[in-house]
């Protein structure tokens, strides 16, 4: 790992979650069980693979609801472009907070990450979104998978407003 390597030979130090790895690479005491650089750039990929699937997770169900619900959609778009028109259209940390109902909806499906909003802001103030016909109906979960996932894809329709 390039920046295991670089921080080390230049002894950088940052607060972050790769310090904290790299002690405890360079600080482990198991001679049986070393926690190695191998230990560290896995553990790197599982925390980076976890969030980015817990988001697409995220998205996948919320779009699924939205479009089994077109008028919670309509409402979270209504609310949506009201408080981005008191931010100038702009998508701000604040604005995002302001939703409400986008909260009370993505909590509905899943704790929602700020990925998550920024992308249901970013897709509901262009587009109206309907399934597919080649979405199979309904969603099945994939009980053979350790992460929430359905078998079937979720093929939708956006229609630009």
């Amino acid at each position: 790992m390039k920046a295991v390597k670089h921080r080390e030979e230049y002894n950088v130090s940052r607060p972050d979650f790769l310090q904290l790895l790299m002690e405890l690479k360079n600080n482990s005491k198991d001679e049986k069980n070393p926690f190695t650089i191998e230990n560290l750039a896995a553990s790197v990929f599982l925390f980076f693979f976890a969030g980015f699937d817990t988001s697409t997770t995220t998205m996948h169900f919320t779009l699924y609801e939205l479009c089994r619900n077109p008028d919670i959609q309509e409402k979270v778009r209504n609310e949506i472009n009201e408080i981005l028109a008191v931010y100038g259209g702009n998508i701000t940390y604040d604005s995002l907070w302001e939703m409400t109902y986008l909260q009370q909806v993505i909590d509905g499906v899943r704790f929602g990450l700020m990925q998550t909003k920024i992308a249901l802001v970013s897709i509901l103030t262009k587009f109206r979104l309907r399934f597919s016909p080649s979405t199979k109906m309904p969603l099945h979960l994939d009980d053979t998978s350790i992460l929430l996932k359905s078998i079937e894809t979720l093929y939708l329709t956006a229609e630009k407003i």
